[in-house]
């Protein structure tokens, strides 16, 4: 069996949801890889760096899924930063021979945000961040012929002007948000695998 290491966040560990509707743990179980799961709840893409040896590198996975950056822009920093970091993680993976698929993150539902959280960033502003990443990741992914899954995109026009019955907090999706991320994901994989 094929093992696949998905390294993230939040919306990677499953925050909010019972461990078994995660979508890293519906792929492990519909799909025909061991899916293992290494996100971090608050984890930026310097941190994903960071700890890319250990969490991937050393256990030699036969494909990574990746996706990162929106702690990042929580926390203010700028687009230049996770896309310097994202490519270091790309060619680092590429530079051991596995292959990796790129997730372009979703959107958040900024009206419903926590309001505790809303004192540390402006939302509107974190969604314009990852729209531009959403922006600029098919042109860095066709570059490099990296896999990737549209996330923004196909969530997006999922819940779209329904978002509240989507997410627990405005920016980690529920049970039925996984469910749609895993589908995305699973759809990827069928062509990868």
């Amino acid at each position: 069996m094929k093992k696949m290491i998905c390294i993230g966040d939040s919306l990677t560990y499953g925050l909010g949801v019972p461990v078994g509707d995660s979508w890293v743990e519906l792929l492990n179980r519909e799909s025909s890889c061991d899916v293992i799961n290494k996100g971090i709840n608050g984890d930026t893409s310097g941190g994903m760096l960071a700890r890319l040896h250990r969490d991937v590198l050393e256990h030699q996975p036969d494909l990574v899924f990746l996706m990162g950056g929106a702690n990042d822009f929580i926390m203010g920093c700028g687009l230049g930063v996770v896309r310097a970091n994202l490519m270091a993680m790309v060619h680092q993976m590429y530079h051991a021979r596995i292959p990796v698929i790129l997730g372009i993150e979703i959107a958040g539902d900024s009206a419903h945000v926590r309001p505790d959280w809303q004192q540390l960033a402006d939302f509107c502003q974190v969604n314009e961040k990852i729209r531009a990443m959403a922006e600029w990741l098919p042109g860095f992914c066709g570059a490099f012929q990296i896999p990737y899954v549209d996330l923004y995109r196909e969530f997006g026009d999922a819940v779209r002007g329904r978002e509240a019955e989507f997410f627990i907090d405005g920016v980690h999706p529920n049970v039925r948000g996984h469910r749609l991320i895993a589908d995305s994901i699973l759809k990827k994989m069928e062509q990868l695998v």
